[in-house]
């Protein structure tokens, strides 16, 4: 039976950005079909708001962390959240899950994260959808990831590869908080 990956429909080509520019990435699509995977196409901000559509951020506020619109400020967690739920609860043998780089809801492990003055505070995060991916367990990279992916054939990770990594990622995210707590924290000037 073949492995069910959920992509970022970007990066099969679909124009669902933001700003309606494509951000295809054949490679990554070659790689998965190659590899004889059915490829599940997704996009909680296309499906939720449209296309073209102001652009989000992820922004850590006084009730946690929210996917905010650069301008206007509106939350849009909540319906993203609700997408992705949605999605993994009706494909429930989804194993691999390529998100878009960067994204604020498919950033794997890239989502740029900034405090409500509009500072960077890390390169990262997983956006909103990859995190609803992660806490069920599903294996998840981004499309960038992939073009490295010591894995060509995207098979899982053994139970060692999954434990380092875990605890890397907790590492980071340890010394990530450690540099947040401080900054906020400590003043120079």
């Amino acid at each position: 039976m073949a492995k069910r990956v959920a992509l970022s429909a970007c990066l099969a080509g679909k124009n669902c950005r933001y700003n309606g520019e494509l951000k295809a990435n054949p490679e990554v699509v070659e790689k998965l079909e190659k590899n004889g995977c059915e490829i599940v196409l997704f996009c909680p901000e296309d499906s939720c708001f449209g296309t073209p559509r102001e652009a989000m951020d992820l922004i850590v506020t006084d009730e946690g962390v929210k996917a905010l619109t650069k301008f206007s400020k509106e939350d849009r967690s909540a319906p993203i959240a609700e997408y992705a739920a949605k999605f993994f609860d009706e494909n429930p043998d989804i194993e691999l899950f390529v998100g878009k780089a960067r994204s604020p809801s498919c950033g794997v492990s890239t989502a740029l994260l900034y405090d409500e003055g509009g500072n960077l505070i890390s390169e990262r995060e997983a956006g909103i959808m990859a995190a609803e991916a992660k806490v069920r367990n599903i294996e998840a990279l981004d499309d960038e990831e992939c073009r490295t992916h010591a894995r060509g054939d995207f098979s899982l990770q053994s139970d060692e590869s999954d434990r380092l990594l875990t605890f890397k990622r907790a590492f980071d995210s340890f010394l990530e908080l450690f540099f947040i707590f401080v900054h906020s924290h400590i003043r120079l000037f």
